[in-house]
């Protein structure tokens, strides 16, 4: 593979119309570099700085090109309607030539006499056993332009194998089939070959405990079961994830059974009565959150979560956690006083923030609006806490999609915080950690097994092993 040589090529260009604070659905933090099966990149989805493009068309160039196409111009098409493409302009190479580095299974291609334009178009598998729910989501994932349904499997039975031979980039999967639910099915995948899976569920009461067990067995995320009404919302919603389940590492495949970590941290002694910690999380942040407070002692300060989630599986959630951790963890009450020894999760489609109350600080549960879109927001939450004076925090950012909490983690370090982030090597989505990074919020950067000692070496004043904070790519 020849490499790339800024001497004997033209250079990239950017148009000016690039609107890079403005992609569409603001999916992804980062450049994401798109990979055919034979290993050759074809594409990205989304950017948002011009080094990040830099380092993308870098890249392409040094894997795409050949003398087929020395002397192309690589450009950056980004509409604000449209997945961006790159479109390759070819000053010297007949264009039929780059044909042959375009599989045409995974991509779509448009041709003109003087250039090519080159789109990666997601594969998606679809397992339910409704027929209206395999119309309604294949409709909504084929509207977005760039999402291809590669099958769809009404028999759990057979998903297995269907999946495995169709090699989807995503899977959508029903928690509630007959013979065989959505949990079974999951973890009998992930036992061949991880893909990312998304769960599909009604929201209701009785899909909680199942769909908290999903996640903790590998799933990436979940998403509503679309409707015939709101479906904007909803097609929104389900795009995104399925974009986002496509971007990720690939962490959430190793569920939350992991060696319990060593602390090397002395517990001398109780904490600072004053003390509170903070902590927020999205996308892969249950397991994530597990991980943590799994690895805790029975003896913490108050601490305070949130993790975007609905208002049903809130409760789920933090029943689930209680069950596991030795201290108490409850969903969120108004008017309840923070104690220690207590976890308390934010109630979803609220917004949690507390108050002082006579000698006692309490929580407080509004209807606030969204922040960042979302409802519990942690910038919401942390913007509020960096304003109270009579309490210490230590507080963070574990995975997620966006960059809710950032700005709210730098509030709090410049009010006195101690501040911390979870890894890119770690995170399912490196992007609200990567995001409070990069505004200057974090105070150390930990992989997810090493948080809990943060924790208590921050606590405690004790200075831990520093991380490599390497600014990311």
């Amino acid at each position: 593979m020849i490499q790339w040589n800024k001497s004997q090529h033209r250079k990239w260009i950017v148009p000016s119309s690039v609107g890079f604070s403005s992609q569409p659905m603001s999916l992804i933090n980062e450049c994401m570099l798109v990979a055919s099966r034979d290993g050759v990149v074809l594409g990205f989805m989304a950017f948002e700085t011009t080094d990040v493009v830099e380092k993308f068309v870098s890249r392409l160039q040094e894997r795409i090109l050949s003398p087929d196409l020395t002397g192309a111009q690589f450009e950056l098409i980004c509409p604000a309607t449209s997945i961006p493409t790159v479109k390759l302009i070819c000053a010297h190479s007949p264009v039929e030539k780059i044909l042959k580095y375009v599989p045409s299974s995974f991509v779509e291609v448009t041709v003109t006499p003087a250039s090519i334009a080159i789109r990666k178009k997601l594969r998606v598998v679809i397992v339910d056993d409704s027929s209206v729910t395999l119309l309604l989501l294949g409709h909504t994932l084929k509207s977005s332009g760039w999402i291809d349904v590669v099958g769809t499997i009404s028999d759990p039975s057979v998903a297995v194998q269907q999946i495995v031979a169709l090699k989807p980039d995503v899977v959508t999967l029903d928690i509630q089939m007959p013979t065989k639910n959505g949990l079974q099915v999951l973890k009998e995948l992930l036992a061949v070959k991880y893909f990312p899976v998304l769960m599909i569920t009604s929201l209701s009461r009785d899909d909680g405990t199942d769909v908290m067990n999903a996640l903790s067995n590998g799933a990436f995320d979940y998403i509503q079961k679309p409707t015939s009404t709101n479906r904007a919302a909803e097609a929104s919603e389900i795009i995104s994830k399925v974009l986002g389940a496509a971007a990720s590492t690939g962490i959430s495949s190793r569920g939350i059974a992991s060696k319990k970590p060593v602390l090397t941290t002395a517990i001398n002694g109780p904490f600072d009565p004053r003390l509170v910690w903070a902590i927020g999380a999205s996308t892969g942040g249950t397991q994530a959150l597990t991980r943590v407070l799994t690895h805790l002692p029975a003896k913490i300060p108050p601490t305070l979560i949130v993790q975007h989630i609905p208002p049903i599986f809130s409760k789920s959630f933090a029943d689930a956690l209680n069950r596991d951790c030795p201290f108490t963890v409850k969903e969120a009450e108004n008017g309840e006083a923070i104690r220690e020894n207590c976890v308390y999760i934010a109630p979803g489609a609220t917004q949690m923030t507390i108050e002082k109350k006579g000698s006692d600080h309490v929580i407080v549960i509004t209807d606030d609006a969204p922040v960042n879109r979302f409802k519990p927001s942690v910038d919401y939450l942390f913007s509020r806490l960096a304003k109270v004076k009579d309490l210490t925090f230590v507080a963070g950012i574990l995975t997620g999609m966006g960059r809710d909490g950032a700005d709210g983690l730098l509030a709090m370090k410049k009010a006195g915080a101690k501040t911390f982030a979870q890894d890119e090597a770690s995170s399912t989505v490196y992007g609200m950690p990567k995001a409070a990074f990069e505004v200057g919020a974090v105070d150390e950067v930990c992989d997810i097994d090493a948080v809990a000692e943060f924790l208590l070496n921050a606590s405690h004043g004790i200075q831990g092993p520093k991380s490599k904070m390497k600014r990311p790519a």
